[in-house]
């Protein structure tokens, strides 16, 4: 008997990738058992005001996933034109998969939640099963609305094509993408918190130099 298609989606802005994203996106893979996680960076951020273009935060997770065979970039968000909304992604997906296929959408505690303000949220579960990244020393968040069952054994998780969610707690990693833009703004170094190729690109291009 075949093994049904297994596709975490792990999501973000990525402006710029750093090595907080690639290490968790380790830890997930290897603390449930996946031979891979897919890094997809959002097209329109339309949530999000001054986002480098997708060209570039296309460029930096190339760059910086170069020589991890676990981390792959998925940039058919950056493909569609106009906002791109997470249900939309999952049906493209789910479409591409088949309905077997087990789907997995990461995303923090925080997204999680504020997830009913997302465009047709409670379709998502009907496409995907959804893992929650909580930090270790994270309040832990309150899914019982959720129109989603609970698992917390990963090789049961693993098992469903949608419509379950698992909690995540990972070691928690002191960095973000603004703190990063600001430091590179204030000309200082940022060389502990982002692949050297990355910071050699943007250097190159002269990218968080301005307001951004």
């Amino acid at each position: 008997m075949q093994t049904p298609i297994q596709y975490v989606v792990f999501g973000g802005t990525f402006d710029p990738v750093h090595n907080g994203h690639l290490i968790t996106a380790r830890a997930l893979a290897d603390k449930l058992g996946y031979d891979c996680v897919n890094l997809m960076p959002c097209g329109d951020a339309y949530h999000k005001a001054g986002v480098s273009s997708a060209l570039h935060r296309l460029a930096m997770l190339n760059l910086a996933l170069a020589e991890d065979s676990k981390l792959i970039l998925d940039a058919q968000e950056t493909e569609r034109s106009g906002a791109t909304y997470t249900v939309d992604t999952l049906l493209k997906l789910r479409q591409q998969l088949g309905d077997n296929a087990h789907i997995a959408w990461v995303m923090g505690a925080d997204a999680a939640e504020t997830v009913q303000k997302w465009h047709n949220w409670q379709t998502l579960f009907q496409l995907a099963n959804v893992i929650v990244v909580a930090r270790d020393n994270e309040v832990p968040v309150d899914l019982s609305h959720w129109p989603a069952k609970c698992v917390t054994e990963s090789i049961e998780f693993k098992k469903q094509p949608a419509g379950c969610y698992m909690l995540l707690a990972l070691e928690p990693v002191a960095v973000s993408s603004t703190q990063i833009r600001l430091k590179i703004k204030n000309q200082e170094t940022v060389e502990n918190h982002v692949p050297q190729s990355v910071i050699d690109y943007i250097e190159q291009h002269g990218l968080y130099r301005g307001e951004n």
